[in-house]
């Protein structure tokens, strides 16, 4: 009888042992599901924002370019214009510019032309100004 109730405590032990793990098991891999859900429901919402934020940016560029797309005609036609009166004034400026060089060297009066005159206050009137040759030199004595 001893032979038999040690196998039936055997076999109860052995039931215990493996409800228990079972038990634990079965709870360790809920809680891994229920992470796994949580993590998998994150990612989707992770995806759904990067998918919103690219459409964002697609659609701020496209509407950027389409905003800017008259100003870089005026910018293109500003820059044609600029080309164009370069070329034209600079030309005029070329055949113009011998006889307004003569002309400067023909009405130019030298007895209307004077040194610089020094405004700079002077303590005596004696006294020598900044445009004088020895200005700021000390006389060795």
């Amino acid at each position: 009888m001893s032979w038999l109730m040690g196998f039936i405590l055997l076999m109860l032990g052995f039931i215990a042992g493996l409800s228990f793990y079972h038990w634990t098991i079965n709870k360790k891999n809920h809680q891994e599901n229920q992470t796994r859900q949580r993590l998998t429901e994150q990612l989707d919402g992770i995806h759904k924002e990067y998918a919103a934020y690219q459409n964002d940016i697609d659609v701020h560029f496209y509407e950027m370019q389409r905003l800017l797309e008259p100003l870089k005609q005026c910018f293109a036609e500003i820059e044609q214009r600029m080309a164009f009166d370069t070329k034209a004034l600079s030309q005029r400026t070329l055949i113009n510019k011998p006889t307004l060089i003569a002309q400067t060297l023909i009405t130019t009066d030298t007895e209307s032309l004077h040194p610089p005159k020094d405004y700079a206050p002077k303590k005596t009137p004696n006294e020598r100004g900044t445009l004088s040759e020895n200005f700021g030199l000390k006389e060795d004595e």
